[in-house]
């Protein structure tokens, strides 16, 4: 097939499924055209049962086994438990769990709010679970938002692991402070908007975020 053609193949799977676009630049999705080309004569691709069952677990041992470098720094140097609340695209609040050190952050799980109260106690038990997970000898300290619940849980913790410290998140109090301080003086307002409506813009379009990643080193927050 000419080059076109496999383009408008390619567009026409991706509509049909509801793909977003910035998936051509995706390189996960760049390897997977690779591995086809690279395919014996005649491939097919793997039955949704195949794919859900016996490829799914393989591919979730293949990723543990490229977290395990992470992981066994954590016995070395520690790490602190990192959690946040957000809504997903459904509209469901959500509250992660990251383990992070200076080798990495790496993404635990996610579990849903709905229907419960985030009290203190409850996101302390939610915090607890993951201490356990990693191991209470690993954490050196757990970081959250500065929200009352949230110290609540802090508090909550430290009696249970005396070792265990929370720290409010500084990008949190950050974010608190220059709103605050773009309420109060107008000079800083425009200033203020326009800086989110940059982070934003980059945030939401991949190509624009990678060219960025690639000329810096630091984080759009």
């Amino acid at each position: 097939m000419e080059r076109n053609m496999v383009d408008l193949k390619i567009m026409r799977g991706l509509c049909a499924n509801g793909i977003p676009f910035n998936i051509l630049g995706n390189s996960q999705f760049l390897e997977m055209v690779r591995a086809i080309n690279k395919a014996p004569s005649g491939y097919k691709p793997p039955s949704s049962e195949k794919a859900r069952t016996v490829l799914l677990d393989e591919c979730r041992r293949d990723v543990e086994k490229d977290l395990t470098p992470i992981k066994d720094t954590w016995y070395s140097q520690g790490i602190s438990i990192v959690s946040d609340g957000w809504t997903n695209m459904k509209h469901k609040p959500l509250i992660n769990v990251l383990a992070v050190n200076s080798r990495g952050a790496m993404f635990m799980y996610a579990e849903d709010f709905s229907g419960l109260e985030k009290i203190g106690v409850a996101i302390a038990e939610y915090l607890l679970s993951a201490i356990e997970k990693v191991g209470p000898n690993n954490a050196l300290q757990v970081v959250t938002d500065n929200v009352a619940n949230c110290k609540a849980a802090g508090r909550e913790i430290e009696k249970v692991h005396k070792h265990i410290f929370w720290s409010p998140c500084c990008v949190h109090t950050l974010n608190l402070i220059f709103k605050d301080l773009a309420k109060e003086f107008y000079w800083l307002f425009n200033t203020y908007r326009r800086g989110k409506v940059i982070v934003n813009y980059f945030l939401n379009h991949n190509q624009a975020l990678t060219i960025f990643r690639d000329n810096s080193q630091l984080e759009l927050l």
